[in-house]
């Protein structure tokens, strides 16, 4: 997109599955070395585990939010903005 599209700059990264290693790896030094090497090059990385990382001011890595049909306006902005901002 970057080459299509002046001024690109990717914002934010979903590992596949939400999975950059914490999940299960054959070498403990990947999940660390993965998210440090992300964190670098994304303001957001989206993972799948929403009890210890979605909540309003969470650091990285943010859990994934569902957002359905049930969900309305106030409460998503209450999902996305940290408590007094």
């Amino acid at each position: 997109m970057a080459s299509h599209t002046p001024g690109y700059r990717p914002l934010a990264f979903a590992p596949p599955f939400g999975d950059y290693g914490q999940l299960g790896t054959n070498d403990h030094r990947i999940p660390g070395a993965l998210l440090g090497w992300l964190e670098g090059r994304y303001d957001a990385i989206f993972v799948q585990d929403r009890s210890a990382f979605a909540h309003p001011g969470a650091k990285e890595p943010l859990g994934r939010i569902d957002v359905t049909r049930s969900v309305s306006g106030g409460a998503l902005h209450s999902m996305l903005v940290p408590p007094g901002g």
